[in-house]
């Protein structure tokens, strides 16, 4: 079973994705995808949300939505990636990996 800390942050990182792609993507398809995944020894949880929206430029954002991810992923001992660019065509990835004891 997931500690509660570690579920409250995947529902919070996917709740807040979902916010941004229907505020701001113009999407008209979402991905997600969670599975175990082992890196450098250590078992985690890999969490991928995909969209094929409009992109945004990854330097400059307002609010705290993407900051709060990173700040939850991280405070767990994991990785936040977010990989998007303005008017892109392939939307934007935002994946996260949260070590856990399963």
């Amino acid at each position: 079973m997931l500690p509660e800390t570690h579920s409250i942050a995947l529902y919070r990182l996917v709740q807040e994705c979902l916010t941004n792609i229907s505020r701001h993507a113009q999407a008209k398809n979402i991905e997600i995808e969670v599975f175990k995944l082992s890196k450098s020894g250590k078992s985690g949880l890999q969490v991928i949300i995909k969209d094929d929206g409009k992109g945004f430029n990854t330097k400059k954002t307002d609010g705290l939505g993407l900051p709060g991810m990173r700040e939850r992923v991280e405070g767990l001992g994991g990785k936040l990636k977010i990989q998007s660019s303005v008017n892109s065509t392939s939307g934007t990835e935002i994946s996260a990996w949260i070590p856990t004891s399963l």
